[in-house]
């Protein structure tokens, strides 16, 4: 099923679709260096191309997609992906990223809170007894 992706807006985020800009802004970094595995944290900047086409991801089936403004400035800092629901488990997978300059301040749990109060609404018969 095709679904539309909501706005959302919490104390300090609007959660809404963006574009290719939105999106080279929060991937501006390649999110595999940045995992600081036996401190190992690298920022290295990822080539723009790769990023071509995440601003139609929403378009697919069963898929939303959100990317996270800061509602003061309206700067992107991150993106939210809900799809491939999975009826008989009563889930719904989530996919985020957040800009590492916004880490550590509570942004992605805020959205997240956000998306799932949202995804009762369009997977109702998937996120039954969640």
């Amino acid at each position: 099923m095709h679904y539309t992706t909501p706005e959302l807006s919490t104390p300090r985020l609007i959660l809404k679709r963006g574009s290719l800009a939105d999106f080279k802004k929060v991937y501006e970094y390649d999110f595999r260096c940045l995992r600081d595995v036996c401190g190992e944290l690298k920022y290295v900047k990822l080539d723009p191309a790769l990023i071509e086409g995440f601003e139609t991801a929403a378009d697919e089936e069963d898929t939303l997609n959100w990317i996270l403004f800061l509602k003061d400035t309206m700067t992107p800092i991150g993106d939210l992906v809900a799809e491939r629901p999975v009826p008989e488990l009563h889930a719904i997978e989530l996919a985020y990223n957040l800009h590492p300059a916004y880490w550590g301040q509570g942004y992605m749990p805020e959205a997240v809170c956000s998306v799932h109060c949202s995804l009762t609404t369009f997977f109702a018969d998937t996120m039954k007894g969640m």
